[in-house]
């Protein structure tokens, strides 16, 4: 066995026949290492499938790639093969959550091969030859690179949210699954913003966030972790509640409504919109309570709304019905007698 080869080089061999120091012949063979082993420099495992990406062996004669996954505690190969000019492939079928061996070979094709090599004796002074065949059968040479990989748990099922104002309940139907160290419960305004990130042991499947806006659009999503990292997440898009403000009719007059709310923590403006029953639409804004809304009618059905503003985006109205007052009669005549009076209006 000649050792210290390097692999995918081409090598002239002989092998040269002594008898008492005498060369009686030699015989030549020319032969072509295997590929080096390639080497595997990213595998991204998913739910169901793994992408494998390589290091394309330095040599030109590679016709194809063949990446080859088994589960390691036994099962059926799957085996894909690629061209000697990628480096990448995805495997897919697979199970979730399960631990695989991945086999990467390089593969090249081999000419047929004979080496004879003649042992001479002489007999009488004649000549015979022993004759020893050494066959390169039509076969591929491979080099090959072999590895562990876990696929990714599958992705959580059944999302419930129930939104409050300024917070959310998310629940989903955990993962049978014993590897499941946690869950990673990710919640972010689908317009833009900072996510807030939860983390709760596997052996749970609810958490509650706080320190939301309300009636605001967020997308929710939920993913299993395990010491191979987090699994395919699921995700699940909810609006939280309106803010309500408690809104007090402080006075009434013909012309006047002045009205009182509670504050609400962060807004930056209210805007009160008031306007006859089946009428128009008038309205101000204002930076906080009381206000009192002038230029009414009597004996008129006012519907008021207060709503709540942060940074230009509504958080949520608060609605009210009121009535102003009549207004003051107006005396037209008085007629005095001895022990009465008469009044027109």
């Amino acid at each position: 066995t000649i050792t210290g080869l390097e692999g995918s080089t081409e090598y002239n061999i002989a092998v040269c026949i002594f008898k008492d120091g005498d060369c009686l012949g030699c015989s030549d063979v020319s032969v072509r290492t295997v590929p080096v082993a390639p080497s595997a420099t990213e595998v991204t495992p998913k739910e169901t499938s793994v992408i494998v990406t390589w290091m394309r062996v330095p040599d030109d004669n590679i016709v194809n790639y063949t990446v080859t996954i088994v589960p390691t505690d036994g099962g059926s190969p799957t085996t894909v093969i690629v061209g000697g000019d990628k480096n990448s492939t995805e495997i897919e079928g697979l199970q979730p959550n399960t631990n695989y061996t991945v086999t990467i070979r390089a593969v090249t094709s081999d000419t047929n091969y004979t080496v004879t090599i003649r042992a001479v004796t002489s007999d009488d002074s004649s000549t015979k030859y022993i004759n020893t065949v050494l066959a390169f059968r039509n076969e591929k040479r491979l080099g090959y690179k072999g590895f562990g990989i876990r696929t990714v748990p599958a992705a959580p099922s059944d999302i419930e949210v129930t939104p409050n104002t300024t917070s959310m309940i998310v629940a989903w139907i955990g993962i049978p699954d014993d590897q499941i160290l946690n869950y990673k419960v990710t919640i972010v305004p689908t317009d833009g913003g900072s996510p807030i990130n939860i983390t709760v042991g596997g052996d749970k499947n609810s958490t509650e966030i706080e320190g939301l806006q309300p009636n605001t659009n967020y997308t929710v999503t939920v993913k299993a972790v395990t010491p191979d990292g987090e699994g395919d997440p699921t995700s699940i898009a909810v609006t939280t509640e309106p803010a309500f403000i408690s809104v007090t009719v402080e006075s009434i007059s013909s012309t006047t409504i002045t009205l009182r709310w509670s504050e609400v923590e962060g807004a930056t403006q209210y805007k009160i919109v008031w306007r006859f029953v089946d009428d128009g639409d008038e309205n101000e804004v204002v930076p906080s309570s009381p206000y009192t809304i002038t230029g009414l009618e009597g004996s008129t059905e006012y519907n008021i709304a207060v709503c709540i503003f942060k940074d230009g985006d509504c958080l949520g109205c608060s609605d009210v019905s009121v009535r102003t007052v009549p207004v003051a009669p107006s005396v037209t005549e008085v007629t005095p007698k001895e022990t009465s009076v008469i009044v027109t209006w």
